[in-house]
């Protein structure tokens, strides 16, 4: 865990689609969804599985159920294409907050 700035707050599994391209894939693509975060990674999540939640495992061990946009979601105020600023972005570990 050492190897990780934030283990704890980075996601390692989560709930994949059971439908569609991804639905035989072993991991997500998270720097594919930023153009549309919420209609995108449906293709490769099940976000909404629980209640509008889904559960995520993080890198800490530690399992957590959380709505999608507590998991990634891009402050588009602050953001140009050269920089995405993030309000959270679980998936990524340089960046997990």
């Amino acid at each position: 865990m050492t190897l990780f700035r934030r283990p704890s707050s980075t996601i390692l599994f989560c709930e994949l689609a059971e439908k569609g391209d991804y639905a035989v894939a072993d991991h997500v693509h998270p720097e594919e969804w930023w153009f549309d975060p919420p209609r995108l990674s449906k293709e490769q999540l099940q976000p909404e599985r629980h209640q509008k939640q889904a559960n995520y495992a993080f890198i800490d061990t530690h399992v957590d159920t959380l709505p999608f946009a507590k998991t990634y979601e891009i402050d588009f105020n602050r953001s140009t294409l050269e920089k995405i600023a993030w309000n959270h972005n679980l998936y990524d570990p340089d960046i997990a907050r």
